[in-house]
This record gives structure tokens, sequence and C-alpha cells, in this order.
């Protein structure tokens, strides 16, 4: 599936120390003009350097059951 489009995203953060946790989902448009909720997750770390850096990414699509 290639995403063509992002609608919006909702998202929340928590702040631990030196880690930021973002949690959230993004709602993307599909080549086939569906729309498309992907679960994300971001961690970053604020190292010595003084910059953040990515330290987990994390995308899923949402369970959807077989139709028996």
């Amino acid at each position: 599936m290639q995403s063509i489009m992002v609608l919006a995203a909702e998202n929340g953060i928590q702040i631990y120390g030196d880690i930021a946790i973002t949690m959230g989902n993004a709602y993307l448009i599909n080549e086939n003009n569906a729309e498309v909720m992907v679960d994300k997750t971001f961690v970053f770390r604020r190292c010595q350097d003084g910059l953040l850096h990515l330290c987990v990414h994390k995308s899923a699509l949402s369970y959807t059951p077989a139709v028996k």
C-alpha cells in the first residue's frame, strides 16, 4: 500500500527526563482513495550532544479480524 496523503494525526506526548514518547494515530489516504488509520509510536532521547535522537519507531495497521 502506497500512502499519498496524511489527513490528520492524534497524538499524546509523555516526557520522562531526557526521554520523550509520542503515541497516536495518523489517518492516510491510499492509492485507492480509501482512508487508512495507522498506529504510530516514536521515542526520542536528548543525548549528550544536546540533540534529540530517534530511538524507537513503530507503525502498525489496526487489527481487523477475518469475517467468517
